[in-house]
C-alpha cells in the first residue's frame, strides 16, 4: 500500500547492519516517525483516507532518503528509517527534514503532523537495543 518495506524487512535489515558493524565498526542510526492523531482522519473519512495519507507520507519520506537507507512501516501509523553510516547528527538532521517534508502541505487533503525520534547503534546492545532506544525516544516525545 505505501511502498515501504514491512516490519519483518526492517528487523532483518537491522540484524544485518548489526552483524556488519560487529565485523567492521562504523555508524548506524534509526529514525522513527509517527503520525500525530491518525484517528482524526479515520474517524472523519474512514480507512481509505488514512491509507491515502500513509501512502503519500511514505512517498514524501522516500524522496528525502539516500539509496542506502531503508524506509519501512514499523507500526500502524509509524515508519522507520535505517541509516547505515550515519550518526546522531545525521539522524537528527534527517528527522527534521522528514518532519518538514510531511508538513510542507496537505497530505491527501489533510493537514498532517508527525513526531520523530532517533537512536544510534551501540555495539553492546545490538539491533534490539537500537530499536528499543528509538521507541523510548519516540514515546518520550509524544
Amino acid at each position: 500500500m505505501t511502498g515501504a518495506a514491512d516490519r519483518r524487512v526492517l528487523l532483518e535489515r537491522l540484524a544485518e547492519e548489526d552483524a556488519r558493524l560487529q565485523r567492521r565498526p562504523g555508524e548506524l542510526a534509526l529514525v522513527l516517525l509517527a503520525l500525530d492523531d491518525p484517528a482524526r482522519i479515520t474517524g472523519v473519512a474512514g480507512r481509505r483516507a488514512e491509507d491515502a495519507v500513509l501512502a503519500e507520507v511514505a512517498a514524501r519520506l522516500q524522496v528525502q532518503l539516500r539509496r542506502t537507507d531503508l524506509l519501512a512501516r514499523s507500526g500502524d501509523h509509524e515508519f522507520a528509517v535505517v541509516l547505515p553510516g550515519a550518526g546522531a547528527a545525521a539522524a537528527a538532521e534527517l528527522a527534521q527534514r522528514l518532519r518538514a517534508a510531511v508538513a510542507a502541505g496537505p497530505v491527501a487533503g489533510w493537514d498532517v503532523t508527525v513526531t520523530t525520534a532517533s537512536a544510534v547503534h551501540d555495539p553492546a546492545r545490538g539491533a534490539d537495543g537500537l530499536l528499543a532506544d528509538a521507541v523510548a525516544d519516540l514515546r518520550a516525545r509524544r
